[in-house]
């Protein structure tokens, strides 16, 4: 090329400008040009070589490199700022030229690394568009070779033309010299291809069945679903597996015949033992035919506890031209049966009562053998401070520290959990023994309780889980349970007796001396304490004992000098009545209850046993139940 070529070029590019510093600039820009021009000049254009065979891709959506062992060569190494260019002439619109991972070449977003570097920016290409890379300044002859033997093709149909296609492959060095185009091209191949995606759904013993098949995925380029065949093999059969069709989505069995919204579409036969499931389709089988009965492949067990753990199942496709596909495999676990019901109703816990058991009625169901080393507990999801699970001896069954015997038998080991923070037993767990019948996990499961242990626990409702797991920790589902707590009063007798002796010609007996009122709302400001004789005989008093913290002016209760209310005694059938006021406290109810006292004025009573009821209303109006102590005559 002669420079006044090359001047004359510049001439057409550039217009001269008006302005002095403009022509600087074009001056400038015309030097650039010249030194760009010269270095076309001198410089090689690059080569593309070594493409191999052509690529064949497999219907997997896996992409395959089109040019895995191709070479590019720059006599003057000039690789900083070069390109590549690649075109699919027939390029489908579902077809795409991608960089795939591998070799230390990967790609993030647009950007194309080379071991961990930046070596350049990538445009995918989809269809006929050209995949494009431009590399960086810094890109050396090993960068650029290694990320051309990356690019991959994929294309995203289940059933894509299976006309070869065709490439057109430039490279363009960093002074612009391009290469000739190279030819190569990539078969599609229309044996079937089968996909599996893992594990399916788990099959619970004693089940219908669980599908196995909607977890292989069917591409055949060919598209040769008729006369197709399929054939399904329990790699790691045990007693009593079976595969089956089920029967969803419209698919039903007639004998050996599979139905597909009332029309035969298919035979089967085999599937039990170490024989297959083959599924023969019909001339006129579509993908869809396909696709909906192999959907309905499913696993089933005959018998009560079958072997738990993983069963392997593979699928192998021969589609109607004869072209078999590799054969692809899905898992699926068989899980135990155990389960436990029947926890309602929600108990009610009492502040200053003893445990509530939450599942008194509970049942346990599942095949026995799996009990042997199952873990059945309760958990509570929402511990307060105090609060207690535990396993209660109850009926038949006996707490010995961590033991646990139903009728004598030794049945279980507990497991305690504790939460220092809250000094609170969240949770119990029973690990049962060997050859425990479903008897025995029963009565477990009907003996835990709950209690909380604050004398004003929250009011909140407690929630507890309570489940069974076997051996190999394989939950059989969680029931959940709720208890209530109880805000009404609780009169509780605490060690006084239930019964007492009264001689006519004696003292006043006191009773129930060492009582306490519980109330969960702490609601004691007026309240009111009732006791009295039911069906009271002439005679009978029921009164304070006065005298120490006591006094009574009239009508008015002190309590340490501290006027808490008034009271009335009580005489034959009208009861004693304490009505507090608002300076009453809890310490002045207890020491009024402790200081009840029965006796009778009639000197010839009669001596029938007498029933005293105690009982407390707080200063929400929320009343207890009735405590009922008896007091025999002595003659």
């Amino acid at each position: 090329m002669r420079r006044s070529t090359f001047q004359f070029r510049s001439k057409f590019w550039f217009t001269p400008p008006a302005g002095r510093r403009n022509l600087q600039v074009a001056a400038t820009t015309l030097g650039q040009v010249q030194l760009l021009e010269s270095r076309q000049l001198l410089s090689a254009s690059p080569t593309v070589s070594n493409l191999g065979a052509p690529a064949t891709y497999q219907m997997d959506f896996n992409p395959v490199p089109v040019a895995a062992s191709a070479t590019i060569t720059d006599a003057d190494g000039d690789f900083g700022g070069s390109q590549f260019q690649i075109t699919m002439t027939n390029g489908a619109s579902y077809d795409q030229l991608v960089i795939a991972g591998g070799n230390g070449v990967t790609g993030g977003s647009s950007e194309v690394f080379v071991d961990g570097i930046s070596v350049g920016y990538a445009s995918v290409g989809f269809g006929t568009t050209p995949f494009g890379i431009a590399f960086s300044a810094s890109a050396t002859a090993s960068d650029v070779q290694r990320v051309l033997r990356q690019v991959s093709f994929v294309s995203y149909s289940n059933a894509p033309s299976i006309t070869p296609r065709q490439l057109s492959i430039v490279a363009t060095d960093g002074s612009g010299n391009a290469s000739a185009p190279v030819a190569h091209t990539v078969n599609i191949t229309d044996v079937p291809v089968l996909i599996g995606f893992g594990s399916s759904s788990n099959y619970r013993a004693g089940s219908a069945y669980a599908a196995v098949g909607t977890s292989i995925g069917i591409n055949n380029a060919g598209g040769d679903y008729g006369n197709s065949k399929f054939v399904v093999t329990n790699l790691t059969r045990s007693g009593g597996d079976v595969l089956k069709i089920g029967g969803y989505g419209g698919v039903t069995v007639d004998g050996s015949n599979i139905l597909l919204q009332g029309q035969v579409v298919a035979t089967f036969s085999g599937g039990t033992g170490a024989t297959p499931l083959t599924i023969q389709f019909g001339p006129h089988a579509t993908f869809n035919t396909v696709r909906g009965v192999i959907n309905n492949v499913a696993f089933s067990n005959t018998q009560t506890a079958p072997l738990r753990g993983p069963r392997t199942i593979g699928f192998i496709m021969t589609d109607g031209g004869g072209l078999k596909s590799q054969q692809v495999t899905t898992s699926l676990n068989v899980h135990h049966n155990l389960s436990i019901s029947n926890t309602s109703p929600p108990p009610t816990y009492t502040p200053s009562k003893d445990y509530v058991f939450l599942a008194p009625q509970g049942l346990v169901s599942g095949a026995v053998n799996y009990l042997s080393g199952a873990k059945i507990g309760a958990y509570q999801t929402n511990a307060r401070a105090n609060d207690s699970v535990d396993l209660i001896s109850r009926g038949s069954v006996t707490v010995d520290g961590d033991d646990v015997f139903v009728a004598g038998v030794h049945v279980g080991t507990i497991v305690r959990l504790f939460d220092s923070n809250k000094n609170a037993n969240y949770g119990v767990t029973v690990t049962l023994d060997e050859g425990t019948t479903r008897y025995q996990a029963q009565e477990v499961l009907r003996s835990f309780a709950f209690k909380a242990y604050s004398r004003y626990p929250s009011l909140e409702d407690r929630k507890f889980n309570i489940s069974i797991a076997d051996n190999l920790n394989i939950p059989g589902g969680v029931t959940a349970q709720v208890v209530h707590i109880n805000n009404t009063p609780v009169i509780n007798p605490v060690n006084s007796p239930s019964e007492y002796f009264y001689h006519p010609a004696g003292q006043p007996v006191r009773i129930m001396s060492t009582a306490m009122v519980f109330d969960g709302g702490a609601n004691y400001a007026s309240s009111t304490l009732t006791v009295g004789v039911r069906y009271g005989k002439s005679g009978d008093t029921v009164a304070l004992m006065l005298g120490g913290p006591i006094s009574v002016i009239g009508t008015n209760l002190y309590v340490r000098t501290v006027l808490v209310g008034t009271y009335t005694p009580g005489n034959g059938s009208t009861p004693l009545q304490v009505q507090f006021n608002n300076n009453a406290r809890e310490n002045d109810v207890q020491t009024v209850l402790q200081r009840i006292s029965y006796s009778t004025t009639n000197p010839n009573p009669s001596t029938a046993t007498r029933n005293i009821a105690f009982q407390f209303t707080d200063g929400t109006g929320a009343v207890s139940e009735p405590v009922v102590v008896k007091v025999q005559y002595l003659t």
